[in-house]
């Protein structure tokens, strides 16, 4: 074993039993942040019942650390206590809802404090409810609610550690954002250790532990000048962003050493590009879904928002090429959402053919319920189906004069001009002319303009969809083909001879470029 392996295990196993002498104070305050455990202040809050006294909240606040301390005694620290009074009322109502007050807020708990896990034991006949809730005051960010039920009053300690370790919530500090990754420093990482055969690992059953599965939600905290976490809007949540891990990069110094790099997937293009400053601090906490599903809803961004139903919804997932149709949203713009093995989904809203409306990075089951506003596009829809319909036309026409223009030529070349002539005739009064079909598109896009209801983006888009396909038409329809026709046949009439250019029905060049056009749009 080499010296600096040796003195990093002696310095790991002396934090490690040195942890539990303190308490006091945030993370940042007295450790490093890959050495700071996660302090968890518990305040429980017991109903008025005979079976719930001083002696059973004592065997609680006995219990409930030592067990902590069997499980990962590095990685987390619990200390037990009855409520506050001023927070008893609150806690009762349901800590699944509760909020503190700015005033709370201020108070030393907050400021000073770590985490704050709020329980509540309340009895409903027979059986005893455990529901538990914890507040990260760095962040002010509640995790979620852990229920329990027992009807045995010496289980009540078991199941509210329990209810501790599913509702503490792993942060991690973004160290650097590096163009669509971040670099996470995990809190704790460094000193959620065991030594198994006098071998320092790492625990992985410390309620604390991060691994490349899980997925993290990137916030901002705000301080005020004294460090302190602003006490009005002082967290900034992304939206529609989550950090999904890819790799754990070991340093090139010290081999225990690490950071998680992270994958950004957001609805926006770089959502966390911005300008940082000493006043603000970046985080992402690890999202942990409570639920089986999340309902999204599809409003219009009006001044009086609706339901966009009928919208077709597909989900690719992370690493993967291919995506696959989920279904589409209900007459009120719903779609539910169900969790699977993958717990990222990149869920993208399709409108038309042509059109992607929104791509929404989604964790189901981590949110009940997700609105998603967005500008309501049925006249670029309703614009793309009438284009749909010229393209038709456009093919069609295309290929008629071709088949048309072939037979004419080939019966000049057998010398039969009154056959030619015949042919020609059905040229110029069954078939649309080139300038009548460019007339009637001009004609509906004008149409579809006139809405005063219509914004300038959608104009944008339909205007751009006609001039493609204009410029298509325009390429690919020869506006002197019927007069070049006229002049061959005449001058076979006159007794001079007709010699093949060599033309032929091969429209593969106007398929790829009438795809091309539809992508454009």
């Amino acid at each position: 074993m080499s010296f600096q392996r040796l003195t990093i295990q002696i310095l790991l196993v002396m934090v490690m039993l040195g942890a539990g002498n303190r308490w006091a104070g945030t993370a940042d305050a007295e450790d490093p942040w890959e050495f700071a455990p996660y302090r968890i202040r518990t305040w429980v809050q017991m109903a008025d019942h005979p079976s719930l006294n001083s002696v059973l909240l004592d065997e609680i606040a006995y219990r409930i650390p030592a067990s902590a301390e069997l499980l990962d005694r590095s990685g987390w620290q619990i200390r037990v206590e009855k409520a506050p009074r001023e927070y008893r009322q609150r806690i009762v109502a349901g800590v699944e809802d509760i909020e503190l007050t700015q005033e709370m807020k201020a108070t030393a708990d907050v400021i000073k404090g770590d985490r704050i896990a709020f329980v509540n034991i309340a009895v409903q006949g027979n059986d005893y409810i455990v529901k538990c809730r914890q507040l990260d005051c760095q962040t002010h960010l509640w995790g979620p609610t852990s229920t329990k039920v027992t009807r045995y009053a010496s289980l009540l300690p078991r199941l509210i550690f329990t209810a501790l370790k599913e509702t503490l919530v792993p942060i991690a500090k973004i160290e650097k954002i590096e163009g669509k990754y971040v670099r996470l420093r995990v809190r704790a990482a460094q000193i959620m250790k065991k030594i198994e055969n006098g071998v320092l690992v790492p625990n992985t059953r410390s309620p604390g532990w991060v691994d490349l599965k899980s997925i993290f939600m990137p916030v901002v905290r705000l301080n005020d000048k004294d460090g302190n976490i602003q006490l009005k809007n002082g967290i900034k949540i992304y939206d529609w962003t989550f950090l999904r891990p890819v790799e754990e990069v070991r340093s090139e110094h010290v081999k225990t050493e690490s950071y998680i790099r992270a994958e950004i997937h957001g609805a926006k293009r770089a959502p966390l590009a911005g300008r940082t400053n000493r006043s603000q601090r970046k985080f992402a906490v690890v999202v942990r879904p409570t639920l089986t599903e999340t309902r999204l809803t599809l409003m219009t961004r009006d001044k009086t928002p609706k339901p966009i139903p009928d919208k077709r919804i597909y989900v690719k997932y992370p690493g993967e090429k291919d995506s696959q149709v989920m279904g589409q949203t209900n007459r009120k713009g719903e779609i539910v959402i169900g969790s699977n093995e993958q717990p990222l989904h990149l869920v993208y809203i399709k409108s038309g053919e042509r059109r992607i409306l929104a791509r929404l990075p989604i964790v189901p089951g981590y949110y009940n319920q997700l609105m998603a506003d967005m500008k309501d596009d049925k006249y670029r829809l309703r614009a793309e189906g009438v284009l749909a319909g010229f393209e038709f036309n456009f093919m069609d026409l295309t290929v008629r004069r071709q088949v048309l223009a072939l037979r004419i030529r080939t019966s000049l070349e057998k010398g039969k001009h009154e056959e030619a002539r015949r042919l020609y005739n059905d040229f110029t009064t069954q078939l649309e002319s080139r300038d009548r079909f460019l007339g009637r598109i001009s004609k509906n896009r004008s149409e579809l303009m006139k809405d005063e209801d219509i914004d300038s983006r959608q104009k944008e888009l339909i205007y751009k969809m006609f001039s493609d396909f204009d410029v298509l038409v325009r390429q690919k329809m020869s506006p002197t083909l019927s007069y070049d026709l006229d002049q061959e046949i005449l001058n076979v009439e006159k007794g001079g001879t007709y010699k093949p250019n060599n033309e032929n029905l091969d429209t593969s060049d106007i398929d790829k470029n009438l795809e091309d056009a539809q992508k454009g749009g």
